[in-house]
């Protein structure tokens, strides 16, 4: 499944490059079947990061029973972009 990746906890805004990651999962087959992944299941947190371009590893958030098998690629990189993050940035 193919997820686009949120930045947490910014000041500055960042681009992501890939900006999404594609995750493969197993579990009971009801449940992966069904699964929804929300806006905020992949992200990176990016609290205390300096400007600068950093490589960083998605979080993925997932529900219980089920696991994670793949997350490709399995880092990213961060890179600020220009102004200041909106409120709704900063989450």
């Amino acid at each position: 499944k193919r997820v686009a990746i949120q930045v947490r906890n910014v000041s500055l805004r960042y681009r992501v490059r890939p900006d999404y990651v594609r995750i493969t999962v197993r579990g009971p087959r009801p449940l992966v079947d069904n699964l929804e992944l929300g806006a905020d299941a992949v992200s990176i947190d990016a609290e205390g990061k300096s400007a600068g371009e950093h490589t960083m590893k998605p979080a993925v958030e997932l529900p219980a029973g089920v696991q994670i098998v793949s997350v490709e690629p399995a880092r990213v990189q961060l890179t600020p972009w220009k102004g200041k993050a909106s409120p709704r940035e900063r989450r």
